[in-house]
Order: structure tokens, then sequence, then C-alpha cells
């Protein structure tokens, strides 16, 4: 009986193992390189200026309101001072002494009257009266008991003409002098400019101001990947 032999593996098998290992490392390490471009959001911080509105107060000069015209007074002395005798009396002096001034009204703005007296060294009441041209009282006094009898006075003339002033008394007197004075007073305009009044007053403003602020963004970056990172990325 003949023994038969079996054939022996070629080196065929060998070679075809290590064609494939070869071709697997091969597609490993290409798989591996970044060759693929890909998009990649990253989150950056960077800083941008604002402008915000901010208040602050200065003090500023303004003109006034103002509500009335600029005017003069103008006026007319009649008595500056002037001494009036009250002649003795033995019996009450009921008419008394007079004093006569004339007033021209029409044309002046405001008018009025104003004026003092007085009687020293006479402790009775003096009874003292102004009468317009049209007999109404214009100003009456009646003193009380003193040494001294004074007064100052105004009044508003409505009319001209001549005014009578009248001092009396219930009382024997001797004689004695009144010091007078009287004057008529009344408006004009100014005849140049008034002069501007101002005043200061603190006032708001608003101005913007620059601000440094952080902020985040998200940048989209292309970067280069590798075939397993495309597959494998979670």
């Amino acid at each position: 009986m003949v023994q038969q032999t079996r054939p022996q593996p070629t080196n065929t098998w060998r070679a075809v193992a290590l064609f494939l290992v070869l071709i697997i490392l091969l597609v490993g390490i290409g798989f591996s390189v970044p060759l693929v471009k890909v998009p990649v959001a990253t989150t950056e911080t960077y800083t941008e200026t604002e402008y915000k509105e901010e208040a602050y107060t200065v003090v500023e000069t303004v003109p006034a309101q103002t509500t009335t015209a600029s005017t003069t007074t103008n006026s007319i002395t009649f008595f500056d001072g002037t001494l009036f005798e009250m002649g003795a009396s033995v019996m009450p002096d009921r008419w008394g002494t007079e004093v006569k001034f004339k007033l021209d009204i029409p044309g002046k703005t405001n008018p009025r009257v104003t004026g003092s007296w007085i009687v020293e060294n006479f402790p009775f009441a003096v009874y003292v009266s102004i009468v317009s041209p049209d007999n109404m009282f214009a100003y009456q006094h009646k003193g009380a008991e003193a040494s001294l009898q004074t007064d100052d006075f105004e009044f508003v003339p409505t009319v001209s003409g001549v005014y009578t002033m009248r001092f009396s008394s219930d009382y024997v007197r001797s004689s004695k002098y009144i010091r007078l004075t009287l004057a008529l007073k009344w408006d004009e305009p100014s005849s140049g400019a008034a002069p501007q009044a101002t005043i200061t007053k603190e006032v708001i403003k608003y101005r913007q101001v620059p601000v440094q602020v952080q902020k985040q963004r998200t940048v989209v970056k292309h970067e280069k990947a590798s075939v397993w990172q495309l597959l494998f990325k979670r």
C-alpha cells in the first residue's frame, strides 16, 4: 500500500495576508491625516465701546422776567422845611392857619403828594386837613395829646387846582410855628434803555460718555479634520 502525501500550502496566502495588512495600515493612516476642512463654532470675548447718557449741572446767567417798564420819578417841591406861624389865640382857633399850593395833574403818571409837618412845644391836639379844589378832603389828621404834634402823610390828588391845607386847634395858645415839607411826585418812562436784569440758575444738561463693555460672540472657523474625527465626532 502506497502512502499519499498532502500538498504543502504555498506562499501565496502569506503574500495575500501581508497585502491585506498593508492595505489596512494604509487606509488607517489615510483616515488619520486631517485632509477635510470642516466649520467649527467657537465663542470669543471682545470689548466694544458704547455711549451712555450722563447728566451734569451747569450754572447759567439768563435774563430775568420783568413785569414793569423802567420808570423814573419826577417831583416838584412846594415846601422844604418851610416855617409857617400859628399866631397866638385867646380862644379856640377853629379856622386855623391856611397854607395853599397849586397842583397840575394832567399828563402825570401815578401822581401823589407826600409831606410831613411838625408843631413843637404844643402839647394839645392839632387838627390838620387838606381840601381839594372841589371841596373834598384829601387828607385829615387829629393829633393825640402830646408835647410834639407831627405826622407824615401821602395822598393821591384827583383834580388840578389850588389845594388848601389848614392847621387848627381847640385850645388857647401862644404863637407857634409849623415846619412843613410837601412835594408832588409822579412817574415817567426812562429816557434810556433800562438795564437788563439777570439771574443765575442751575441747569441740568446731558452728554454722551464712552463706556467699555465686554461682550461675547460666536465665530465660525474652518479647520482640517481627519476621517476618523468626522466619523467619531460627538
